[in-house]
């Protein structure tokens, strides 16, 4: 979470993680806990393949997969509600802490764009659109 002064600067950024297991209890990590640092990187490399065989599975079957506020399936993504279809994006980056999702053809507002602390999972999330897009240009 960043911390602006003014709307404008950041003037400081805090950690939240949320886990959540199957039975939706809820653990929350934040600055407070002891090595959180390490604690959630070795969280991430447990869980990662995981998470990307079962969101790589979903998408195999014709499926989508939600990550927050971005969903991903056959036909594309979905960003805030705006769809963007695999072959009618030019680029998909990461910028300031932003995810941003430029389409080959289109004005200023056709572009997407999400705050990444709101994507679940980022890292799953851009590994399979690498994996998708790899597999477009191959």
């Amino acid at each position: 979470m960043r911390h602006t002064a003014y709307g404008v600067v950041t003037v400081a950024t805090t950690f939240q993680y949320w886990l959540v297991n199957q039975n939706g209890h809820l653990l929350e990590l934040d600055q407070n806990t002891q090595n959180l640092h390490e604690l959630v990187q070795e969280i991430r490399h447990a869980l990662r393949p995981i998470l990307f065989n079962k969101a790589a599975e979903a998408y195999r079957h014709g499926q989508s997969f939600g990550f927050g506020v971005v969903e991903m399936s056959p036909a594309g993504l979905v960003c805030q509600k705006k769809m963007f279809a695999w072959e009618q994006i030019a680029e998909i980056q990461v910028s300031n802490g932003r995810l941003l999702i430029s389409p080959k053809k289109g004005g200023f507002f056709s572009h997407g764009s999400v705050d990444t602390a709101q994507i679940e999972n980022l890292e799953v999330l851009l590994e399979l659109i690498h994996k998708v897009k790899e597999a477009q240009t191959a």
